[in-house]
């Protein structure tokens, strides 16, 4: 299935009363070939103006796409996403989740990893940064990792679902 599909109709149509349009597959076309696909599609009208009536694509470019409008970062987004890997896919969508803008270099600076709590996240920081190095196993035992992560590390990282950013 595609990750990028955006159902095109126009405005005059529905106007009309009818939603009639299609589905277009967006993975691999770019945004030229979207147009001409688009006009294709309406091409008995004389002048549509078309109308993006619904959409399926990644949570992280919902924002990207509205009634009458794509964003031009859309296309080159949509590229740089289609060539990553599932787990940076899900990164990304998580990354845009939490309230940052849907930038790849952005991302990519942001990104620290993939972790199965924040308290794992802080218990594994202060284990390569080898702050725990001096302090015996009884007492490491003893650390409230969550703790740690509620007084402190929370303001400076984002966690959603197991994947953590930096937040400056």
């Amino acid at each position: 299935m595609s990750n990028f599909r955006i159902y095109v109709g126009t405005y005059g149509k529905y106007n009309e009363g009818s939603i009639a349009g299609k589905w277009i597959e967006l993975d691999n076309l770019d945004e030229e070939e979207f147009k001409e696909a688009i006009k294709e599609l309406h091409k008995e009208e004389k002048d549509p103006e078309f109308m993006f009536q619904d959409s399926e694509v990644p949570a992280a470019f919902e924002s990207l796409i509205s009634e009458s409008f794509i964003d031009e970062n859309f296309w080159e987004l949509k590229d740089w996403y289609n060539q990553k890997d599932q787990n940076t896919q899900q990164a990304f969508d998580a990354f845009v989740n939490v309230g940052h803008d849907p930038d790849p270099m952005r991302f990519e600076d942001a990104y620290v990893g993939w972790y199965e709590s924040e308290a794992d996240f802080c218990e594994l920081q202060a284990e390569e940064l080898g702050e725990l190095h001096n302090v015996p196993d009884y007492i490491k035992c003893c650390i409230d990792w969550e703790q740690i992560w509620n007084s402190g590390m929370r303001y400076d990282y984002d966690f959603e679902d197991g994947y953590v950013f930096r937040s400056y």
